[in-house]
């Protein structure tokens, strides 16, 4: 692991003297106040349908064709012949909606097929809605055509358009914000974080020149550093890991923060959120996360007078997508247990699966606070969400010491996990002052497993409902070294689970300490 994490920091080291070389001929990389190619009468951009077509169906093309490569390896997910008897019976009755039996890894990617096909007309001049729309005539097609042997999964339908609907447009905001800046890594981490616009914004450049958008408030960093975790549900034998994370934020009001009076109904995006991040051990990767938030359609009310004294208040709509999986430790835990191969008798009891998750806060109201002091600033956020939810139960591990789950629905017999609902509420902060930066936040997710939907739903006798909750928090102080883009970081994070199947209760706490450097990029 040393010699790994040696390379990494040779890496990062080169990463960040690039970034630095770069940022020194161009110092309003990361100046949230910066002059820019901003106007109140913006170049009216025309949308491209007949592109947006093609880069459709190619998009669907090349899944389509990869799906039909190893459709023999999906047997076991085939219901239905191509009757008039069949696909009636899958297309008009309950028989062909159900939840899918998919293992976790394979579900949890819908979101960013979703992703894809919102990027594509949000890259052709599509605004947000008609790109959902886009992603959700994608879901179908392949529901309905592409695997018409199979059941039309419910948990697809959301996961796809719905979760791609933030991570699409988080994605397409990081990638539009770093194709407007000068320098080789900006233009790679603006065909990284979206392709699809950035070849798009290539071939367009002479219609429509790519300048730098201006946005009201920002933070970009990528993150170094070393993370040590405790509790009872964190690896006390590997408790000392490496920790990345790629973090964008924006407000993407550019009058946000800016000294007047503003009143006014937005009907575009206010604020996006790209977050990726995993701790690495001797294991490998020991968790890995991302989380996107998007809002759209919002009021802004501010004011600020000359000596930046004042308030802004966004009251908007946001969706956001939230995944997050631990290192499985069994076989099991993962996709190379077939569901009806057999294997199902032979896995250990009591199981041992591994905390994993995939959220979609498919929407909800924000408020969206700040005061504004001179060289103080501090926003406070206050959010709540209706969820759909693939979730590992917490406490089926120790259901099973006691008791046969055999008859258990299909994904948490074969993969600890099952489809649920319920809802997300946080209150958060971040600040500023002078060279100092905090932020902090405390989220509570409470869910309900769905009843009566399993693909097999036939073979269950024992569809009991689950219960599983999960509080988060995390507090994080910063100091920004002077005149560089470096920072300074101090962490702490924590995770609090419990599950519940009948009066049967378990509860893990996970605590990290994480330390190290960010680049502001």
């Amino acid at each position: 692991m040393k010699k790994q994490l040696i390379l990494v920091l040779i890496l990062f080291i080169f990463l960040t003297g690039l970034l630095a070389k770069e940022n020194k001929k161009k110092k309003d990389s990361i100046n949230l106040s910066a002059k820019a190619s901003f106007s109140k009468n913006p170049i009216k951009r025309k949308k491209k349908l007949g592109r947006a077509t093609l880069e459709f169906f190619g998009l669907m093309g090349y899944w389509q064709t990869r799906y039909w490569i190893v459709y023999t390896d999906y047997i076991e997910d085939w219901q239905f012949e191509f009757t008039l008897k069949d696909q009636t019976k899958r297309l008009f009755t309950s028989e062909g909606y159900r939840l899918d039996s998919n293992c976790y890894s394979l579900n949890w990617l819908h979101s960013i097929a979703g992703a894809g096909f919102y990027t594509v007309a949000r890259s052709n001049y599509y605004g947000w809605l008609k790109s959902l729309l886009f992603s959700t005539l994608g879901s179908a097609y392949w529901e309905y055509i592409v695997e018409w042997r199979e059941v039309i999964s419910f948990n697809d339908m959301i996961i796809t358009p719905i979760g791609g609907l933030s991570f699409g447009e988080s994605m397409f905001q990081t990638s539009n914000y770093y194709s407007g800046k000068d320098g080789f890594i900006n233009k790679i981490l603006s065909f990284v974080t979206s392709p699809i616009s950035r070849v798009n914004k290539w071939f367009d450049r002479k219609t429509y020149p790519i300048t730098q958008q201006e946005i009201g408030w920002g933070k970009f960093d990528i993150l170094l550093g070393y993370e040590k975790t405790s509790g009872n549900d964190s690896d006390k034998e590997n408790n000392s890991l490496f920790n990345f994370s790629f973090d964008n934020r924006q407000i993407i009001i550019p009058e946000y923060g800016k000294i007047g009076k503003y009143n006014e109904n937005i009907k575009k995006t206010l604020y996006s959120r790209l977050k990726f991040s995993f701790s690495y051990g001797k294991h490998g990767v020991e968790r890995f996360s991302i989380f996107t938030k998007a809002m759209f359609l919002g009021l802004f009310d501010q004011s600020i007078n000359n000596n930046h004294k004042g308030y802004s208040m966004i009251l908007g709509l946001a969706s956001r997508f939230d995944f997050f999986k631990k290192r499985g430790k069994t076989f099991y835990d993962s996709c190379d247990v077939e569901v009806d191969d057999g294997k199902s008798l032979e896995l250990e009891s009591p199981r041992a699966f591994t905390d994993k998750y995939t959220v979609v806060n498919v929407a909800g109201p924000v408020l969206n606070y700040t005061f504004f002091n001179k060289d103080f600033r501090v926003k406070f956020e206050i959010e709540g969400y209706f969820d759909f939810v693939m979730i590992n139960s917490f406490a089926i591990n120790k259901y099973s010491k006691f008791f046969d789950i055999s008859k258990v629905k299909t994904t948490l017999l074969y993969y600890g996990y099952y489809y649920g609902y319920g809802y997300t509420t946080e209150f958060g902060f971040d600040g500023e002052y002078k060279n100092l930066n905090f932020t902090g936040n405390i989220r509570y997710s409470s869910y309900r497993s769905i009843q009566g939907m399993d693909r097999f739903q036939d073979r269950i006798s024992d569809d009991f409902l689950l219960k599983d909750t999960i509080l988060n928090y995390s507090l994080e102080l910063g100091y920004k070294i002077k005149n560089t883009d470096f920072e300074i970081f101090l962490s702490l994070k924590s995770r609090n689970r419990y599950g519940k199947i009948f009066s049967l209760t378990d509860t893990g706490n996970e605590i990290r300490f994480i330390t190290g450097l960010k680049i502001n990029i």
